[in-house]
């Protein structure tokens, strides 16, 4: 993973969101990344082994979401489990689902990555770093408060993240 330049990232969608006790995010797949950071709750995603083919015919999309359809085929899967502080990063066209086992709050960010090896590759990051911490708060500010250039400013954060994630996941092995 190298250095991000500008253009490099893409935000296609952003959400801060709070979800009650054993509510789900029914099983969906998105065209690029989502990036989904925990302030508080717990709960599990579930998120298919495989990149999506078959999506089923009682499909629905509602903004960068496709939903799939209950009646498709299951490919194998893994549970991830999330608590605050933890991230998720799921890879574009893979189908995941998540419950909320405590009231969440949380920020889901949908982008494009001109190189994917700028992207970390694994999909859970269970404790965040104090400076992990510190730029998704920063990212929820600029998305409450909508100032001038905040897509630019979050797309940068996002670029400074993942290489403290790297940087996380080095220190780690």
């Amino acid at each position: 993973m190298g250095y991000l330049e500008n253009d490099m990232l893409k935000i296609n969608y952003m959400i801060l969101n709070n979800m009650k006790k054993n509510e789900e995010i029914a099983t969906h797949i998105h065209d690029g990344y989502e990036l989904t950071y925990y302030f508080s709750g717990k709960g599990y995603c579930v998120v298919d082994d495989n990149v999506t083919e078959d999506v089923g015919s009682d499909t629905y999309r509602r903004d960068v979401s496709l939903y799939l359809s209950k009646n498709r085929k299951q490919n194998k899967n893994t549970r991830y489990k999330f608590s605050a502080c933890s991230c998720l990063i799921i890879p574009p066209y893979v189908a995941h689902y998540k419950m909320h086992t405590e009231k969440s709050t949380f920020i889901s960010l949908v982008f494009s990555a001109d190189k994917t090896d700028n992207v970390p590759e694994q999909i859970l990051h269970s404790v965040m770093s104090a400076n992990g911490q510190a730029f998704f708060s920063i990212i929820a500010d600029e998305i409450k408060n909508r100032k001038k250039g905040y897509v630019t400013v979050i797309e940068n954060l996002l670029a400074c993240l993942f290489l403290e994630i790297e940087r996380n996941v080095l220190q780690n092995i």
